[in-house]
C-alpha cells in the first residue's frame, strides 16, 4: 500500500519506507535516532503533496511508539493492515531470514527458540533488535489495536484486512484515499510489491542488509538529500538484483493447529474490537 500512495501524486513517502523512528523499545530496528534527521527524510515535500507519510510495520509492535506518534502529532492518521497470523508468521519469519535478521530457516524451530532468544540465547549474529524475533509477540493484533486506541480516536485509524486486499484491491486502495481525504487518482493497476524473497548469493546479502557502522552514520547526515534517495535506490536496484522469488513452505499441520490455537483468544478479541466476524481466520 505504501508503494501505491508513493504514486499519488498528492502523497509523499519518505526514504526509505520503514524509518522506525518512533519504536524506541526496537532500537536496532531504527533507521535515525534523533529527530532532525527523521523530519529530514520529508524535507523534499513538494507544496502539491499535503499527504506526507512514513510505512514502519514496528509501530503496532512496538510498546511505545504509537503514545510518541500522538506526543509528536496527534492529528496523525494512522493506516493499519492485518493479516491472519497463521499465514503471516510464517511470511514475517521468511522476510527475516531473507533480510539476515534470523538465522533459523525452520520458521516451527523459530517459533520453538522464543523464549531461550529472550534470555539472549540462540540468537542470530547479524539480528539487530531481539525484540522481533518475537513472533508470538508480532501477531498480538488486540493487544496492539487497544494500545492504539488509547492515543487516537477511531475516526484518524484505518484498518485494513489483508483478506479485503486480496479479494478486491481496487476498493481498499479507494477507501484508504477516502479515509486520508484525497482524490481518486484513478489508478486501476497495482503491480504485486514485495513478494516472497531469496538472495542469490548470502555474503552479499549480509553486507546489504547490516551494512558497516560508517555507511549508516553517512546515510544519517545525508537523510533528506536528493543524493541520500540516489543512493537508497541504488542500494535497492542491488539488492533486487541478488534476489529470487522464494516458494511457500508448507507448515507441518500438527504445527499449524497449534499456532491457531495459540491466537485463538486474540482473534475473538480482535472480532469484539473491528466488529467483524473472523471465521476465515480460524480455518
Amino acid at each position: 500500500m505504501s508503494s501505491y500512495l508513493r504514486g499519488h501524486p498528492a502523497v509523499f513517502m519518505s526514504t526509505p519506507k520503514e524509518p522506525s523512528y518512533f519504536a524506541a523499545d526496537l532500537p536496532g530496528l531504527r533507521y535515525v535516532d534523533d529527530l532532525a534527521s527523521y523530519e529530514e527524510l520529508f524535507s523534499r515535500a513538494g507544496s502539491t503533496q499535503p499527504v506526507v507519510g512514513e510505512a514502519s510495520p514496528s509501530y503496532l509492535m512496538s510498546e511505545v511508539a504509537i503514545e510518541k506518534i500522538a506526543a509528536y502529532q496527534p492529528q496523525a492518521k494512522l493506516l493499519v493492515m492485518l493479516r491472519k497470523p497463521v499465514d503471516m508468521l510464517p511470511s514475517y519469519h521468511s522476510q527475516l531470514c531473507y533480510s539476515g535478521f534470523e538465522d533459523e530457516t525452520d520458521f516451527q524451530r523459530a517459533w520453538e527458540l522464543q523464549e531461550q532468544r529472550l534470555k539472549g540465547i540462540h540468537l542470530p549474529p547479524a539480528c539487530r533488535d531481539p525484540g522481533a524475533l518475537q513472533y508470538g509477540r508480532v501477531a498480538a493484533y488486540s493487544e496492539q489495536l487497544q494500545r492504539l486506541y488509547r492515543f487516537f480516536p477511531a475516526a484518524q485509524v484505518h484498518i485494513v484486512l489483508y483478506d479485503d486486499l486480496c479479494s478486491d484491491l481496487l476498493a481498499v486502495y479507494r477507501g484508504v484515499l477516502r479515509f486520508l481525504e484525497l482524490e481518486d487518482d484513478g489508478r486501476t493497476e497495482f503491480p504485486v510489491v514485495n513478494s516472497r524473497k531469496a538472495a542469490r548469493f548470502a555474503l552479499l546479502n549480509r553486507l546489504l542488509h547490516a551494512p558497516p557502522g560508517w555507511a549508516r552514520q553517512l546515510m544519517t547526515r545525508l537523510s533528506g538529500s536528493a543524493l541520500h534517495d540516489r543512493l537508497v535506490a541504488v542500494y535497492s536496484m542491488i539488492l533486487n538484483a541478488n534476489s529470487r522469488r522464494s516458494e511457500k513452505k508448507s507448515l507441518d499441520p500438527e504445527f499449524r493447529d497449534r499456532l491457531m490455537a495459540f491466537h485463538a483468544d486474540d482473534i475473538s478479541r480482535l472480532e469484539q474490537i473491528l466488529g467483524r466476524n473472523l471465521d476465515a481466520w480460524r480455518r
